[in-house]
């Protein structure tokens, strides 16, 4: 019998043993509740609609393509909020 890696608590090896993160139920229900207002707007349903039905993997990929992209929003803040203070717009209070 051939050992794999261990992994963390919601993580899973795929074919190429790369580790893939799988949210626990606590937090895809987290999720759904925070969703859930959205299905009565008419602009969101469709969205929320494709979400709800993604498997488990299809939604751990689109939480980490949301993450990153708070990453890279904060950066892009900071960095913006760095240059307001080199011109004088932005001062520390």
């Amino acid at each position: 019998m051939e050992s794999t890696p261990s992994t963390q608590e919601g993580e899973q090896q795929d074919q190429n043993n790369s580790t893939i993160y799988t949210p626990s139920d606590e937090e895809l229900k987290q999720l759904v509740d925070f969703l859930d207002p959205l299905k009565n707007d008419p602009t969101s349903s469709d969205r929320f609609n494709a979400l709800t039905n993604l498997t488990q993997v299809e939604l751990s990929n689109q939480i980490r393509k949301l993450e990153e992209w708070a990453l890279v929003l904060g950066v892009n803040e900071d960095i913006q909020l760095q240059k307001g203070k080199l011109l004088g717009i932005l001062n520390d209070h």
